[in-house]
């Protein structure tokens, strides 16, 4: 029950994303698009791509070991984002950086630090 539910919340979340998305593209605003608005903030704020890499890496990426969480990884992890939030926030961290060097780091700290276990296809 709750697997459809959960299948029938992405999709509809995705399809009113695409949606929204191409209204604001055709619209005359400039820099209104998601995309726009997500880059615009990637650049001032790292955190945001380190935390779509760690779920992509969560998410896609996934290990044949049991994913037993320890404590020294959730803090790796959770020390890792807020280490990028006070950087960025306090002004450290050069704006200059392409959003997909956080981004990659992400996704190896999602897959070496939140990994799921490989399941059979859907």
């Amino acid at each position: 029950m709750f697997k459809l539910v959960t299948k029938i919340l992405i999709a509809c979340t995705a399809a009113t994303l695409i949606v929204y998305d191409i209204f604001v593209a055709v619209e005359d605003t400039p820099g209104d698009t998601i995309s726009e608005v997500m880059l615009g903030w990637a650049y001032k704020l790292p955190l945001l791509p380190y935390a779509f890499g760690v779920l992509c890496g969560h998410l896609f990426w996934p290990t044949k070991r049991i994913p037993e969480y320890r404590i020294y990884e959730v803090v790796g992890l959770a020390t890792s984002g807020l280490l990028l939030l006070v950087l960025s926030l306090v002004g450290i961290y050069p704006t200059t950086i392409t959003p997909a060097l956080p981004m990659v780091v992400g996704v190896f700290a999602g897959h070496f630090l939140w990994s799921q276990k490989i399941k059979t296809p859907l």
